[in-house]
This record gives C-alpha cells, structure tokens and sequence, in this order.
C-alpha cells in the first residue's frame, strides 16, 4: 500500500481491481497523471472475494493462431523485460513452450516458430511439433506487485480492500469500500473482471468456472522444464490441454500444472455462482475423470496428484475484452484466458479507445 490519504479525499482517477488488468492500467496512467488512487480486494477477502490469478505462474507465449493476441503478446513480453529491469524484480521465467498443432503446415511462417527436430528429446519429439522459443511463464502475483512498485514511486495510492459500491452525484462517483476510506473520483475505470457487474447486466461477458490440477513426481533432471499446449488431446470432451511441466522443484521432485479448455465449459450465470464455485463447487467439475486420463497418460503414471484448485475465466462474444466508456465510467473485462501475457500492451490499448 502507498500513501495514507483522509477519508473522502478526491482523484482525477480511480482504477477499480488490482488484478493484474488493474495493476497494468494503473501502471500505464500513473506515467502521466498523479492524482490517482486504485482499490483491489485482497485475495478472498470476507470469504466473497477471490482471483483466478492467485497462483504462481501463467503461460507466455508469443505465437498466437489469433494475430490481435500475438501482436499483444510479443508488445508485452518487452513491457514486462523493461519493468523487471526497472524494479529490480523477476516476474518472467524463460522456458520451452512445445505445441501439438492440428494443422503445422505453416509453423515457419511465425518467427518464434520452429519444428521439433533431432534436437529435442525422446519425451518431447512423439508428443510435440513445433515449438515456441520466446515463450515461458510468469508469475502472476510478482507481476502485480511489480507493476503497483512502479505506480507507488510515481506517488500513486493503492488501497488494499473491494470496492462494494459506486455512487454518481452530477460529474463525481463516490467509491464506498468493503473496509477504509471512501475516495471520489471523476473518471472511474473498473476492471474487476468476472466481479463487474455492469458487463454481468448487460449480458457482455461469459463467466467460466475452471480448474488446475497439481502433480508431484520424481525429478527428471535430463528431462528439464517446459510448457505446453496440445490442440489434439484423446479425451474428446477437450478443445486443448496446456501445461507446466516441471516448472517447479521441491527437493527430489517437481511439480506440474495442468489445464484444459473444455468443448462445453462449465458457465457461471451469476456473481453468486462464481463465488460458489471457489468455495467449493469446483469439486463438482464435470471433466475431471478424463482430466486425469490425460495426465496419467502425459506422466507415464510416475506422477502422484498434488491438488486441484479453481480458477475462472471471463469470456466475450468476439474473442476479444470488452472495452466500454458510459460517460466517465470505463468497463473493462473479457480476458478470455489470454489477457495475463499481454495486459500492459493492452492496457495502452484500451486506455487509448476510450480516449485516456
């Protein structure tokens, strides 16, 4: 948290959410603008309030089969280099990144690209073709922390509760708090994801209940560590499995994570859903038999299950955020699974749609 300010005090801006959406566009305001203040509910907070960014790594990839997304993503992997240079803090892990494309007819064509070839192992040769070699994983909540480091030196406050309601008197919103001061604002910009009730009304995004599930094996030091997306998993209830594959190491084992994109997600109709849904409905998941098929299958069975634990995904009708100025109240959301590589590039885009 920053500067301590009195209770009611008034900001030019006011960023709702200090997810890693949050995080960046505060980020990117606070390099010209100073009175500005950003409120973010801590992880769970009063049992209601939780993050589907609250684990240790999300996947970096710079090859994208959608351009809008590898544009962004290859922007950011430089924003994030240049903040970690700033701050002194490492955010970004350098890995493999390994696909099983359906159609690899034209890997070459991306520069980040290439085919799996002689070089890779006997593990990842029969699974594998192509790989991404600008690709890695971040850790989500040392990505927000470093972001907010570089706001707080700009002199920006940062207050560490949810925001429960926002009031309009004329040209000014009033922001009340779960805990703490209450601030007013003239431009407020709320980027609370599957938590904004705006795009929740008018229908704009599409809340989806998923899980990631933990592994722990012996260590495989030849092996090394990868990630992964396989476009042509068995289990036919799947569109893709993605993974971290060794990613971290615990004495003689390591972990892995897995994740799936499901042909027919599990859709979380409310607020009141999705906070159903972390605590405790995601035991309910309905893929989890052949989830662990797959994992068995990838693992050779050497692999003992660690954990499974939920996250969620806010998803738009064209694939890309929602993006929405009504007056001086900005409503940003729609991550669809890609945002968290490339939310500083696009929080200079969406700050530049809405004329900021």
């Amino acid at each position: 948290m920053a500067n301590i300010w009195i209770d009611d005090m008034h900001f030019n801006f006011a960023v709702i959410g200090n997810g890693l959406l949050g995080s960046a566009i505060l980020d990117e305001i606070s390099k010209d603008h100073s009175s500005v203040v950003g409120y973010g509910a801590n992880y769970g907070t009063a049992g209601r309030y939780f993050s589907s960014h609250e684990d240790d790594s999300r996947l970096v990839r710079t090859y994208h089969d959608d351009h809008y997304w590898e544009d962004l993503a290859i922007r950011n992997l430089q924003e994030i280099r240049a903040l970690e240079k700033e701050v002194e803090m490492k955010v970004f892990y350098d890995l493999p990144v390994y696909y099983n494309r359906k159609d690899n007819q034209d890997a070459l064509l991306y520069a980040s690209l290439q085919p799996i070839g002689e070089q890779h192992s006997e593990r990842v040769r029969p699974l594998f073709n192509a790989e991404d070699i600008e690709g890695g994983f971040l850790d989500p909540k040392r990505y927000i922390k470093a972001m907010n480091r570089r706001s707080i030196r700009r002199g920006i406050n940062i207050y560490p509760t949810a925001v429960t309601s926002v009031t309009q008197d004329r040209e000014v919103y009033q922001l009340i708090p779960l805990t703490g001061q209450s601030a007013s604002t003239d431009i407020v910009i709320d980027t609370r994801g599957a938590f904004s009730e705006e795009a929740f009304k008018q229908g704009k995004i599409t809340i989806v209940g998923k899980v990631l599930i933990y592994t722990t094996a012996p260590l495989d030091v030849e092996e090394g560590s990868f990630c992964f997306i396989d476009s042509s998993p068995k289990q036919n209830v799947f569109q893709n499995a993605y993974g971290f594959f060794q990613y971290q190491k615990l004495e003689n084992t390591a972990i892995s994570k897995f994740g799936f994109t499901e042909l027919h997600y599990e859709e979380l109709a409310s607020i009141d859903k999705l906070i159903w849904w972390f605590q405790g409905g995601y035991t309910e998941y309905s893929y989890l038999q052949e989830a662990l098929l797959y994992i068995e299958e990838f693992m050779g069975g050497s692999h003992k299950l660690l954990s499974v634990k939920p996250c969620a995904l806010s998803l738009t009708s064209n694939g890309k955020p929602f993006v929405e100025r009504k007056g001086n109240y900005i409503t940003i959301t729609g991550g669809n699974g890609n945002l968290a590589k490339c939310s500083q590039a696009f929080a200079q885009e969406a700050l530049h749609l809405v004329g900021l």
